[in-house]
């Protein structure tokens, strides 16, 4: 995730477009204009927080930590600030939990009641373009590779290879994707 902060602000940008900007979802508080603040302020406070520690640096961090807690409690996000690369899509507010140290690719799509946590063996590693369907949960020291869905309600301790649907608790490749026939192949 290494940005000059033109591309960083760019980067923002494009995350933002996902997301409702109207004058009314402002006035009677959307979701998706709250989900969208909260993505503004953990990007801009993630950026402050590398930039060199001047002393507005550190004031913009403070402010910008500030405006996260505050969106954070009203959508219950708790995701750490350095662990998303660009491109997250949340599609409702709800109990979404993130380790600060897990580390996770572009293009995430998220839903409510997903957490990915740490246990005594590690911190999760994340593929890009990776959905995470409603409550599921991801612990340990697992690697989830790339273009993979974790159905509703899984629960994932084991690693997960690209190109694949899990599902389960605890959660098993179900589907996979040959590209050869172009085509998914089911395991079960």
């Amino acid at each position: 995730m290494e940005y000059t902060k033109k591309e960083f602000l760019k980067q923002i940008a494009v995350e933002q477009r996902f997301y409702d900007h109207s004058y009314r979802a402002r006035i009677l508080g959307y979701d998706s204009y709250m989900l969208s603040r909260y993505l503004y302020h953990l990007r801009m406070a993630a950026w402050y927080e590398i930039a060199p520690p001047t002393f507005m640096h550190k004031l913009l961090t403070g402010w910008h930590k500030y405006r996260l807690r505050y969106y954070g409690r009203r959508t219950g996000c708790q995701l750490g600030i350095h662990s998303i690369d660009f491109g997250v899509k949340i599609y409702h507010w709800g109990c979404m939990i993130i380790n600060g140290k897990a580390r996770i690719g572009k293009n995430l799509t998220i839903y409510p009641g997903v957490t990915v946590g740490a246990t005594n063996t590690g911190v999760p590693i994340i593929g890009d373009n990776v959905f995470l369907g409603l409550g599921c949960k991801v612990f340990g020291k697992v690697h989830i590779g790339n273009n993979v869905v974790v159905a509703p309600n899984a629960v994932v301790v084991k690693d997960v290879p690209s190109d694949s649907i899990v599902a389960g608790i605890p959660a098993k490749v179900i589907k996979k994707f040959n590209y050869k026939t172009q085509k998914w192949e089911s395991l079960v």
